[in-house]
């Protein structure tokens, strides 16, 4: 798919086979310089906004036809369970009311009617590489394959601020209920995060999860 794709992404140079030591096929990738951007610390924010409106948009064009079913793009009802459990744990951590309230309201969205298309699956700030500010790079495609493209709006609240969101929705161009289950999406990753990254396991994550939960209940709030 790079050549359809208007950033650099991963080149395997060299796959390793299952060895004494570890029993997993492994690979080489070629080096992409950058910096990865960091939530709440954007150069331009509207100028990454619209470059990653841009990629997703070009990966959703690509026809590979068929392929393994994208880790994270089924529909909502998925992660149901995984994300009222989650809520629960963060008792304390957030306002799990509120976040109960926008995952209860998801839950009655419809769900994807189009055909699957191909989508990256964990757009999150650690997957993505920015040269002056711009997007230079996607890594981390083992998540990617067919599946509902509101998966890949999660960027849209675990990256970009409030004042760049419109302006990413609107170039992505996706309806209402798809927006919403991206943002839906967004939360439940957020809260599970927030749960497993508590004990300073891995501080960017839980600090992002923050954020992200944050940019969330804010949009709540101005749609009420």
């Amino acid at each position: 798919m790079a050549p359809s794709l208007p950033v650099t992404v991963p080149e395997l140079i060299g796959l390793g086979q299952p060895a004494a030591g570890y029993r997993s096929t492994w690979g080489v990738l070629r080096w992409i310089d950058g910096d990865v951007p960091v939530e709440g610390q954007l150069a331009a924010p509207d100028l990454l906004a619209a470059d990653l409106a841009g990629f997703v948009r070009a990966l959703w064009n690509i026809d590979l036809g068929g392929g393994k079913p994208a880790d994270g793009g089924q529909p909502l009802s998925a992660f149901h369970e995984f994300t009222v459990e989650a809520i629960e744990n963060v008792r304390g951590l957030t306002d799990t009311e509120t976040a109960m309230a926008i995952w209860s309201q998801a839950m009655q969205l419809p769900a994807w009617e189009g055909p699957d298309v191909w989508i990256h699956a964990d757009l999150m700030p650690g997957n993505l590489i920015t040269r002056n500010g711009r997007l230079a790079a996607v890594i981390d495609f083992d998540s990617a394959g067919p599946g509902d493209p509101s998966r890949d709006l999660i960027a849209a609240w675990m990256l970009l601020p409030a004042s760049a969101r419109p302006a990413f929705r609107r170039a992505t161009g996706v309806d209402d209920a798809t927006w919403m289950r991206g943002r839906a999406r967004a939360l439940s990753l957020a809260v599970g995060h927030l749960d497993y990254y508590r004990d300073d396991l891995n501080p960017v994550m839980y600090d992002n999860a923050a954020y992200t939960i944050g940019e969330v209940f804010n949009d709540h709030v101005l749609e009420r």
